[in-house]
């Protein structure tokens, strides 16, 4: 049978993607999706399991010191006093690892290095369960060489995005892939918060997650790929698609970094001391709320998992409301682009800072208006988060792989102190006052990140950025 012109460009809009009313997967002639859907898909798999994975720690810890939180009396539960260092362990590793691992995947590529790497953070996850028999110093170790295992998450997450996102396609591939971190948070809460009240008991949290994770693994073994010259399904038509549409910078190998002078650019440390103080504030949020809400508010163990689970969702919304309101103010010109990061950046860490002032003079009778200054407390923050990596982006184009993993190190070491100050703080987990110093602290980090922001702050790409180019250029000026 002979193809039509039309059913032709059918299949050329389905493959490409383009803006077509047919085209795509609403092609309902052709039902195709291309390739880098696939991968995008993965890469949305690997974000959430990774997550999933990363916090459910922070939930099951509360179900393993509680001897009511299952009905099951064969579920162990223990009496551990160091819970700030089970959860602070995993950021250990997690942070010794990126930098690393970030070098590897630039220099061979993502596929092999993120399929070991989730390989084991599986297989982690699935043995907790039998390590807590030997005490938390081998739970620490085991959470210790879990967040070794998924340091290379995001590093090969970037290089994928790199290599298989078009620009025109590029904004909305990297919310659906980073929209994974906030999906695995609501997903682990409730779920653990769940399966930990039930008869199955905590042990079955970890053991549902790493097989999830596993499952992932095998999928991404077989689907998966560095870069679309690679995948053995993907069309002639759509690796041209691709490859027309990437940015020839996202190809340049950078032979040096001009160390010397990012050190001294005030911009970019604004940019990571606001990081390292948002993070400190997202980690006490991520791992000790939970531990809040059991203790002052006195919720039940599943009513703590689904209730805390309502913070990563507002959080989810907000995070894409904001991107579109301030990306549709600074192209009208109603803003400039610094103008429109600091007042973004600003509304979600001064907004969260007010919500745990708020929370610090709140007393245990009023739960329900905790639970409500919780939710917000977390979800307002949402633009804070995403100013970092959108700022980077603005003032280091060049150099944002390398200066993300810096940045990304730099903040979950300083997080990692976040889970063992809650620990020295709160002697008594049923202290509203000891409480009230905890989110005093977080106020206090927010409010200061926000001051930076605000002053030293910058929208305009760095001149170090240009340095190599300038380099490179008078070197041929000298060979003519």
């Amino acid at each position: 049978m002979v193809s039509t012109s039309a059913d032709s460009n059918n299949f050329e809009n389905s493959v490409v993607g383009n803006n077509e009313p047919n085209s795509g997967c609403n092609n309902k002639r052709n039902g195709i999706c291309g390739i880098r859907h696939l991968q995008v898909t993965l890469m949305f798999g690997a974000v959430f399991m990774g997550y999933a994975t990363r916090l459910n720690m922070s939930i099951a810890v509360v179900a393993m010191l509680d001897p009511n939180a299952s009905p099951n009396p064969d579920v162990p539960v223990y009496d551990w006093d160091n819970q700030g260092t089970i959860l602070s362990s995993f950021l250990w590793g997690y942070c010794v690892s990126q930098v690393v691992t970030g070098y590897f995947a630039d220099r061979f590529g993502s596929y092999w290095i993120l399929m070991i790497s989730m390989g084991c953070n599986s297989v982690l996850s699935i043995i907790i369960p039998f390590i807590t028999q030997y005490g938390s110093n081998a739970v620490i170790v085991c959470r210790l060489f879990q967040g070794i295992s998924q340091g290379p998450l995001f590093p090969c997450i970037q290089f994928l995005l790199g290599k298989w996102t078009p620009i025109k396609e590029r904004a909305r591939f990297v919310a659906v892939t980073q929209s994974g971190i906030q999906l695995g948070c609501i997903f682990t809460v409730a779920f653990s918060g769940w399966i930990s009240s039930t008869r199955l008991g905590w042990p079955w949290s970890f053991y549902i997650t790493g097989i999830l994770s596993f499952i992932w693994t095998i999928f991404w073994t077989f689907l998966g790929s560095n870069n679309p010259y690679t995948h053995k399904k993907i069309t002639e038509l759509e690796i041209k698609y691709i490859t027309d549409n990437v940015n020839e910078e996202d190809e340049v190998k950078t032979k040096t970094i001009p160390w010397k002078h990012i050190i001294r650019s005030l911009p970019l440390l604004t940019l990571i001391a606001f990081s390292m103080l948002n993070e400190f504030g997202f980690a006490m949020f991520t791992n000790d709320i939970p531990l809040y809400m059991s203790s002052v508010l006195k919720f039940d163990i599943d009513k703590n998992g689904f209730l805390s689970a309502l913070p990563y969702a507002v959080n989810f919304v907000i995070h894409f409301l904001n991107g579109s309101f301030f990306d549709w103010i600074i192209n009208k010109k109603y803003v400039s682009l610094e103008m429109g990061r600091k007042i973004s950046g600003s509304l979600g860490a001064s907004g969260s800072a007010i919500a745990c002032i708020v929370l610090g003079f709140l007393t245990s009778n009023q739960v329900n208006l905790a639970v409500v200054f919780v939710i917000l407390g977390y979800a307002i923050h949402a633009p804070a988060g995403s100013l970092i990596f959108t700022n980077l982006l603005d003032i280091a184009p060049r150099y944002n792989g390398t200066l993300m993993g810096v940045i990304n190190t730099c903040a979950n070491l300083f997080a990692s102190l976040a889970p063992l100050s809650v620990q020295w703080i709160v002697t008594d987990k049923s202290d509203v006052a000891q409480w009230a110093v905890v989110f005093f602290l977080m106020a206090g980090f927010q409010v200061f990140s926000t001051i930076l922001l605000i002053c030293f702050a910058s929208g305009e790409v760095q001149y170090w950025n240009y340095i190599e180019n300038e380099k490179e250029r008078s070197n041929d000026r000298d060979n003519k």
